[in-house]
């Protein structure tokens, strides 16, 4: 059963999603030990895998964007102004593990706050997983979904924790608009001078991540901590072909009241994207 939604979505133009590149990038760092907030060396006693999201540094010629590790925030310029983006936050409704004989591995639904420093990793798994190895990674972003019957007794545990995840976006962002699974905040000051303009824009997104581990995550019991870590570079989600920036004071849902959607399919090195255009 999904959560339904009351508002009628708007659709993210073609133009500016063919711009979007494959902007996702996957780094493995195997490690021995970690390190306390210290610096001092701290030996690992059990088997642990940290898996989490941070900002790859984006690259193009168009309306680059800089970043602020002291304010956490990204800035765009462009033609037409200047994006600055306070805060991504997304709706994972699923991170998955595969194995040719090790099965899988499963973690999800979580609201997940996008880094916009590249030296911040937000945690999205942090938990004992089986040993084992691990040759794909796969994981999902849309909005807040049931699946089943409510009188289904195998689902209840599912239908709690999703309870639960939908209670905490509305307890920090109480005007989350039902449906939607992304949201972007700052403010777009005008190249011609204008004033800047604050926004929150909510998205109707369904991204869907696919990506071959190589070399393989392996799972031992030599209790040898791994990472893993999802760079993501939203900032070609903000930019035009012609030079300019996504104005998405235009999209403020205070005003609007409206979803953008969108669909993304990233699968290795190949990126695809379908449009609503109805």
């Amino acid at each position: 059963m999904k959560i339904p939604s009351s508002k009628t979505p708007r659709v993210l133009p073609t133009r500016l999603l063919s711009d979007i590149g494959s902007t996702i990038l996957i780094v493995m760092a195997f490690v021995l030990a970690g390190c306390d907030s210290n610096g001092t060396l701290v030996e690992e006693s059990s088997d642990p895998v940290s898996v989490g999201f941070s900002l790859a540094s984006s690259t193009g010629d168009a309306a680059k964007g800089s970043q602020s590790s002291a304010i956490s925030t990204l800035t765009l310029q462009g033609t037409n102004g200047t994006l600055t983006i306070d805060g991504i936050q997304i709706v994972m409704s699923e991170f998955e593990l595969e194995g040719d004989n090790s099965g899988e591995f499963e973690a999800g639904p979580a609201l997940i706050d996008i880094p916009l420093d590249a030296t911040v990793i937000e945690p999205v798994v942090s938990d004992l997983i089986p040993e084992g190895v691990y040759n794909e990674l796969e994981f999902e972003v849309e909005d807040v979904e049931f699946e089943g019957e409510e009188d289904d007794e195998s689902d209840e545990a599912e239908r709690l924790e999703l309870e639960a995840l939908w209670a905490e976006i509305q307890t920090l962002f109480p005007d989350w608009p039902q449906g939607a699974s992304m949201m972007a905040e700052g403010t777009f000051t005008p190249a011609d001078g204008g004033d800047s303009k604050a926004f929150r824009t909510y998205f109707e997104a369904e991204i869907e991540v696919e990506i071959d581990l190589s070399p393989p995550l392996e799972i031992t019991a030599e209790g040898i901590s791994r990472e893993l870590v999802v760079r993501l570079d939203p900032v070609p989600w903000f930019i035009r072909g012609d030079g300019s920036v996504w104005n998405l004071s235009d999209e403020n849902y205070a005003d609007t009241q409206s979803l953008v959607e969108f669909e993304a399919e990233f699968e290795n090195d190949s990126f695809e994207v379908e449009v609503d255009d109805d």
